[in-house]
């Protein structure tokens, strides 16, 4: 007997997240690091949060939530100021960049690591970070590259802030369109309905056609009617949801009427 398979629902990556995976899959294959990602830094507090990994073990993005550094923001000011790329080397075993101030790094068993800044925005920041787990030079073509994927990564970062920005400023427009008490629609301009508020008439109507003692049709979907003051109605302007009784109408005549 066939046990029918579980359907799991996989949310979508914006563009965003998948580019900046694009780029640290990258850096590992053109440097030959062992790990790299890029992470965002709060210039106010001196916060880190993970945006992209490659060749982590042990750890998956989901994993690790944002931590404050000092340290760590500390060299990437810096860098920045100086247009450089900061190098930790020795992590776990100089006095200077102890283990417990690199957590994420020293379980990953990296000692070596360079980091070129990102510049996004005045109070934010980032780094584009490449990691080995034994002793690394970095040569000036390592940093180079470094540098110019951390350009790439801090305009997808830009980016996606906008993305975000942008959304949220649309979700509130919404939110306040809808919760008008009064129908309103929004024209283009060829007079077409391109948007109406919440107060237009809509219904989910579930429903069985049934004949002969038999079942012949049932389903469920949700119907609305953004033109509802275009249409010419029998109902009168007293009469109760008139609005919603014309749209159900004209949905069961399109639904059940025969073919003419």
């Amino acid at each position: 007997m066939a046990v029918p398979a579980e359907a799991t629902h996989i949310q979508p990556q914006p563009p965003s997240v998948t580019t900046l995976h694009t780029i640290v899959d990258l850096v590992r294959r053109i440097t030959h690091a062992d790990v790299a990602s890029i992470v965002s830094f709060s210039m106010a507090d001196e916060t880190i949060t993970w945006k992209a990994i490659s060749g982590f073990r042990a750890h998956t993005l989901d994993d690790l939530h944002p931590f404050v550094h000092p340290q760590a923001t500390g060299i990437v000011k810096k860098a920045l100021a100086e247009g450089s790329v900061g190098i930790f080397q020795g992590i776990g075993s100089r006095d200077e960049f102890p283990a417990e101030s690199f957590p994420v790094t020293a379980a990953e068993g990296v000692c070596d690591l360079a980091m070129a800044p990102l510049r996004i925005q005045a109070n934010h920041s980032g780094a584009l970070i490449a990691g080995y787990r034994s002793r690394h030079n970095f040569t000036d073509d390592e940093k180079r590259v470094l540098q110019d994927l951390a350009e790439m990564g801090a305009l997808v970062l830009a980016n996606s802030q906008l993305v975000d920005t942008v959304s949220a400023a649309e979700e509130l427009w919404e939110r306040t369109f809808d919760a008008i008490g009064e129908g309103i629609l929004v024209y283009d301009d060829q007079m077409r309905i391109v948007r109406g508020n919440a107060d237009w008439p809509s219904f989910q109507v579930r429903y069985k056609l049934a004949g002969g003692g038999q079942e012949l049709k049932q389903g469920e979907e949700r119907i609305a009617d953004l033109n509802y003051t275009g249409h010419i109605s029998s109902y009168g302007t007293r009469e109760p949801l008139r609005y919603e009784k014309q749209m159900l109408d004209g949905w069961f005549k399109a639904r059940f009427s025969a073919p003419q």
